[in-house]
């Protein structure tokens, strides 16, 4: 018999978009805390090492929330971005909107067909992985009943072009790159600078400076996606003294990790661990 029962499940947005996500908690009856799990830039809920960190959280008697935001552009079942034009609409404000959605759909006990009434004990937590992890900022400054966040290479900054680029993005009305995992041509609207430059409360910095809750920061000494000094800029901003920061020797931003995922190594459980005895004492 598994250690835990697996869910999934979707939520519909207001623009028609689909939040698609999975439930993992515990077997045994009991109360646990939940965990929502967060992806960055260019991942979904099945990329890599999101599903055994899922699996991995709900053996250590969590309740794992794993969910795609609406506009990561992957059909379910895909192995990489298949709708570009969804992709391309996406702004921080709507990965914002789904996850306020997702937790306000857990509080009101109102996921279709699955019961975490009997089974959730109050707390939720919150692992973001490279964008993810700002998203998880953003909404612990906003709302109340987060009470703690694990942030795995946590970007610092959301327009993250040169000042060149930038100009380009904005006069071609598009920024345009290839994507590694389906070497198919993606491309972002510069409806995600708008929405960036007419909100004030995304400055990272200030939103870290007004978090009331435990943190816990993991990054790669080597990564080279998210440098090392991003995490630790928002970690310094931090007001509230539980906090806690750990650069991670000879590791990168997926923390050896690529997609498919085959199987985790030292470092990845390294991290799951620090991530789930950090949540354990708050």
């Amino acid at each position: 018999m598994s250690a835990y029962e697996h869910h999934s499940f979707q939520l519909i947005n207001t623009d028609n978009t689909i939040i698609y996500g999975d439930i993992r908690q515990p077997s045994e009856a009991g109360r646990y805390p939940i965990v929502l799990i967060l992806h960055g830039f260019k991942s979904w809920k099945d990329w890599g090492f999101f599903p055994y960190v899922s699996e991995q959280m709900a053996t250590a008697e969590y309740i794992s929330v794993n969910i795609s935001f609406s506009h990561c552009g992957v059909t379910p079942g895909s192995d990489f971005i298949d709708k570009v034009e969804e992709f391309s609409n996406g702004t921080v404000t709507q990965q914002i909107e789904d996850v306020i959605n997702v937790i306000t759909s857990i509080k009101l006990n109102s996921i279709e067909e699955i019961d975490l009434s009997s089974h959730w004990d109050g707390r939720i937590f919150i692992i973001g992985h490279s964008r993810g992890g700002a998203i998880a900022i953003i909404v612990a400054s906003r709302i109340e009943g987060i009470n703690g966040l694990a942030l795995w290479a946590p970007i610092a900054r959301f327009i993250r072009v040169s000042a060149r680029q930038k100009e380009l993005w904005i006069n071609e009305g598009k920024f345009t790159f290839t994507d590694a995992q389906s070497k198919r041509e993606l491309y972002i609207k510069k409806s995600y600078i708008d929405d960036i430059e007419n909100n004030d409360n995304f400055d990272l910095i200030k939103a870290s400076s007004m978090l009331t809750m435990p943190a816990i920061f993991l990054h790669g000494k080597q990564d080279m996606t998210v440098l090392a000094k991003e995490s630790e800029t928002l970690f310094d901003a931090i007001q509230h003294k539980n906090k806690k920061i750990e650069i991670i020797e000879r590791t990168g931003h997926t923390f050896g990790i690529n997609h498919p995922f085959i199987s985790a190594g030292d470092v990845l459980n390294s991290i799951i661990s620090k991530t789930a005895t950090f949540f354990e004492i708050q």
